[in-house]
Formats: structure tokens, sequence, C-alpha cells
């Protein structure tokens, strides 16, 4: 809960809020990470650089940094809502491209809060609006951005996010360079790949990775768009190309969010649909030509 907004504040009360290892009566110590980054009320300033003056009623009505919403609110808090399988297939019967894969777009509105749509994709490397949405989470962040500030304030309190993925396997039919798999964003309208696996370095297994983490300063209804999906594409007139993802028992594929400037804190949120590995969960792209070889 955040500090009180007037009156005596005592140091370990700043402490507790910010979650600091000094709470409990410990040695002062000013300079921590989790006490510089408590987020400020409307109108305070906490200074951040380390050794600067800083003034107790900085903290008047401070609070940590935190998610909430329809979740576990909790450091890490799972989404509850995708229920949905983990499957989509696209077949291309004339050796073009064939994708497969699915989106998962965050909105920001202005009061704090950011509903998230699962979507099924086949549209491959682009915007597209292509499937149903498919399940919807809503969640809250304090805050993600203050309308009252600068921008500078605005991007000590912004978000971050990564692609985290564990027991990942991907099959290459051909194993060839047009066979792919990718993690990627939109960069205004552009497609971004931040991993890819290519079919000329051949099949994946139980493959786990995170990708670098990603600036994000969330303005009201601009989305940020999130893609994962297979590529086939065959030549060849009497070839298949292929590319088939799974998951292992337990594996997933999910979206990492923390705060900008909170690296140091566990107070991570992750956003997934829950892929369930009982119903051999895949995407999977075909490319070839039909038999009359149109």
């Amino acid at each position: 809960m955040a500090l009180q907004t007037s009156g005596a504040i005592s140091l370990n009360d700043i402490y507790v809020e910010g979650n600091s290892s000094f709470a409990g009566g410990q040695t002062s110590q000013m300079n921590d990470h989790s006490i510089r980054y408590l987020v400020e009320a409307t109108g305070r300033d906490i200074p951040k650089a380390s050794n600067t003056a800083i003034s107790f009623s900085d903290f008047y009505g401070a609070t940590k940094f935190e998610f909430g919403g329809a979740d576990d609110s909790s450091a890490p808090g799972y989404d509850t809502a995708g229920t949905d399988d983990f499957t989509n297939s696209q077949d291309d019967e004339s050796g073009g491209q064939a994708y497969a894969g699915t989106k998962i777009a965050l909105q920001p509105l202005t009061n704090n809060t950011i509903n998230v749509f699962y979507k099924d994709n086949t549209d491959g490397p682009s915007l597209g609006t292509n499937g149903s949405i498919d399940d919807t989470l809503t969640m809250t962040i304090n805050p993600y951005y203050d309308t009252s500030t600068s921008s500078v304030r605005n991007a000590d309190h912004g978000l971050q996010w990564r692609w985290a993925v564990s027991g990942l396997n991907v099959t290459f039919t051909a194993e060839h360079s047009n066979e792919a798999i990718y993690f990627g964003y939109y960069n205004v309208s552009n497609f971004v790949s931040q991993q890819s696996y290519v079919g000329t370095g051949g099949d994946q297994t139980n493959a786990s990775f995170t990708t670098a983490w990603r600036d994000w300063n969330p303005v009201p209804n601009i989305l940020l768009n999130l893609k994962v999906y297979c590529k086939a594409n065959e030549t060849s007139t009497s070839g298949v190309s292929q590319t088939v993802m799974r998951l292992n028992s337990g594996g997933y594929i999910r979206i990492e969010l923390r705060h900008t400037d909170d690296a140091t804190t566990s107070d991570h949120h992750y956003i997934r649909k829950n892929y369930i590995s009982s119903s051999n969960p895949r995407l999977s792209a075909s490319s070839f030509f039909d038999d009359d070889g149109s």
C-alpha cells in the first residue's frame, strides 16, 4: 500500500514499502535501488541518482511498483485467462509461403489498465488482422505512465518486455533457408525478429532461451504487438517444405514484463496462453505443389 500523504514518515516505513533489504531497523541506506525507484505520487519527485539529496517529504504517497488485475499479482504473476490450445496449421498448395502463428497484443488504456488479446494469426511477418480474438486478459500496472509529468519521468516509469521460451521442439522437413521459426514484435508497422531458428541450422530439441529486454513506454490505445510464427516455402514442384514447432510437457512460451528501472527486484509479470501439452500443442506450416503441378 502507498505511504501516507502527510505527517511523519519513518525510515523503516520507506524501507518496508520498497521491500528493501534494510527494513527492520538495519543501517540507513538511502541509495538502495528499491528506495530511489519507489513510484512517486503525482507532483512528487524522488531523485534517482545515487548520493543526491533526498527528503522524506519526497516519499509522501509513494508506492512500490507492482502489477495487478485479473491475474495472480504476486511476483511472478501468471495469467490465468489463456486456456485455449496452442494449435494452428496453414497449408499452401501452390508452393508459396505458408505461415502458422499466434499473436499477443497489449493495449494500454488511460487508467493504468492494459488489455491483453490472444489472437490466432497466419499472415506471417505482418501486423495483419487474420483470425479472431480467442482470449483476453485485463491487468493493471502501478503506474506505467504519468501524464502530469515530463517524458523523462514517464521513461522512468515505463516497462520492459522479452520473450521467454522453454521446452521448445522444432522440426524442419527439408532443412533449408526457406523454413524458419520467428519470435518477434512490431516496430511501428514492421516486424522485427528477436530470435529465429532457420532450417539450415537443423532441428531444435527442448530449446530454451530468453531474448533481450526491450523498452516499452505505453501510450494509451497504441498496441504492442508480439508474434511467434513458423514459415515454410517449397520451391521444387516435387517436394514438401514443412516447419513444425511443439512444446514439451511443462514447456511454455510467454511474455515477461518488468519495470524499466527495476531490474534488481523480482516483481516481474508473465503473460502466456496456457499451452496444453496433452493436446499435442503445435504450430505447423506446410508448402507444396498439388498433384496436378499447379
